[in-house]
């Protein structure tokens, strides 16, 4: 069953001078597919791999919490302010014109708010307010985790540039849910629409400095004022794959140099992974507690209100 064109839209096609790593990217996770999906390394069924899954997602959880608690405050602050103004001008009016300036000691929020008032002033906002675009989405499984914490599938979008993954998330997906098909740097995503730019290990197969650069500045666009982009990627190069190529934190802060940064290194490195949880999957959190054994970093990046 072929779905309606705007649940699989397509993005705009690039410029010829700026669509060689794009293509290089397809072709090489088409060297990847095939031993990936000999091993099936990544299947949630590997105990090594469902528990890089849970340390990741709890990492995010808190994060995410914490964003919702600073958006809070921003509109605490946002209604006293008004209200102060309002309450001001209320001052003024009853004197017929005469302007009285507020006493030094009066706060932002003098008064409770009436009913009304509380009825029709902004709730704080909760996953499922949020607006998220995730780069990369591939077959959808991190957007279906998004929702299973309590996303709103109408304010999810994917951009993924396969078209076999694409067709898989599509399917997956629900219809309210967008999924893109294309190059991620032309997304039709209007600037500051989103609170959240997820991405993850994308940047490490993006093997072009400028191309980087070019997407980061779009993500980065997309962001509303007090959003934040997700990165989760590896920091360190693979000897064995020349596929890939570590992002450290550095380079991080060059492509977003106007964000406020938190980051956390994570996962156990992937081939060690294997390795011990094939002895016991209990010695993945023993060697974890190393992090010099950790690969991954999960960077949160704020855009200033």
């Amino acid at each position: 069953m072929t779905l309606p064109s705007k649940q699989q839209p397509a993005m705009p096609h690039p410029q010829a001078e700026d669509a060689s790593e794009p293509q290089a990217v397809t072709e090489r996770y088409a060297r990847r597919a095939v031993s990936d999906a000999a091993e099936d390394r990544y299947s949630a069924l590997r105990p090594e791999v469902w528990q890089m899954l849970h340390e990741r997602q709890a990492l995010m959880l808190r994060e995410l919490r914490r964003f919702l608690q600073v958006q809070a405050q921003f509109q605490a602050q946002a209604q006293a302010q008004a209200q102060a103004q309002a309450q001001h001008q209320s001052l003024q009016d009853s004197e017929h014109g005469v302007q009285l300036a507020p006493p030094p000691h009066l706060q932002p929020l003098t008064q409770p708010l009436t009913p009304a008032e509380a009825q029709s002033s902004p709730q704080p906002l909760t996953l499922a307010d949020l607006q998220l675009v995730e780069v990369g989405c591939g077959t959808g499984g991190n957007l279906l985790e998004l929702l299973r914490l309590g996303f709103a599938p109408q304010h999810l979008q994917g951009l993924e540039l396969l078209p076999a993954r694409h067709s898989v998330a599509r399917a997956c997906l629900p219809a309210s849910t967008t999924v893109w098909l294309g190059d991620a740097s032309h997304a039709p995503i209007a600037p500051a629409s989103q609170h959240l730019v997820l991405q993850s290990t994308v940047f490490s197969s993006l093997l072009d400095d400028h191309f980087q650069t070019q997407l980061a500045q779009a993500m980065w666009r997309w962001l509303r004022p007090g959003g934040a982009v997700i990165w989760y990627d590896i920091c360190f190069n693979n000897p064995r794959n020349p596929d890939v190529r570590g992002v450290p934190l550095k380079r991080v802060l060059q492509l977003f140099p106007a964000a406020s940064v938190r980051s956390h290194k994570l996962t156990l490195a992937p081939p060690l992974a294997r390795v011990v949880c094939g002895w016991h999957p209990a010695l993945y959190r023993l060697f974890n507690s190393l992090p010099l054994l950790r690969t991954h970093r999960l960077v949160w990046l704020s855009k200033p209100q």
